[in-house]
């Protein structure tokens, strides 16, 4: 889907423009909508290669408090970078650790695919707590006033718990 092709190409840099459709990425996640786009740089020096840029998609999500479908662009910074060299890729153990920040690739490596690391920071970077733009700046007892009220008469009539406060722990 994101795939650069490098075989050949100079020291320099290279302005990136990449877009695919969201339905074509089978491991996207199920609220990303329409394009998902790329826009940054790259840089190879000798034998590195490094991309940075920001991933932005639609994502369609549901409020928490009010069970309403909103729209929402999410956006996430990306920077991987590669080495190419053949010795170190064809010599590496599997021992080597995944999580190094330099990728290494094989020399005769025609093209780098982007999407993997894509759609990683696409994924994290959707929102946790998914609260509808016209809702962020309400505070949830002006939004719902009658929790608040039915919550403060259940602690006051409500003595099942008093007990416990006279237990003690040594």
């Amino acid at each position: 889907m994101f795939r650069i092709l490098i075989h050949g190409i100079k020291d320099g840099e290279y302005k990136l423009n990449l877009s695919a459709d969201a339905s074509q990425i089978g491991f996207l996640p199920e609220e990303f909508f329409g394009t998902v786009t790329f826009t940054g740089l790259m840089r190879k020096i000798t034998k590195k290669i490094s991309i940075t840029g920001t991933a932005g998609c639609t994502a369609s999500l549901v409020c928490d408090r009010t069970l309403t479908d909103y729209n929402e662009e999410i956006s996430a910074s990306v920077s991987v970078s590669y080495l190419t060299d053949s010795f170190l890729f064809l010599n590496r153990s599997s021992n080597d650790s995944s999580d190094s920040e330099l990728i290494i690739i094989h020399e005769d490596e025609k093209e780098i695919d982007l999407t993997e690391e894509i759609t990683q920071q696409l994924s994290v970077s959707l929102p946790m707590k998914r609260l509808a733009p016209d809702v962020r700046e309400i505070d949830i007892n002006d939004l719902f006033p009658e929790i608040e009220i039915i919550s403060s008469e259940a602690t006051i009539g409500d003595d099942r718990w008093s007990k416990l406060k006279n237990v003690v722990i040594n």
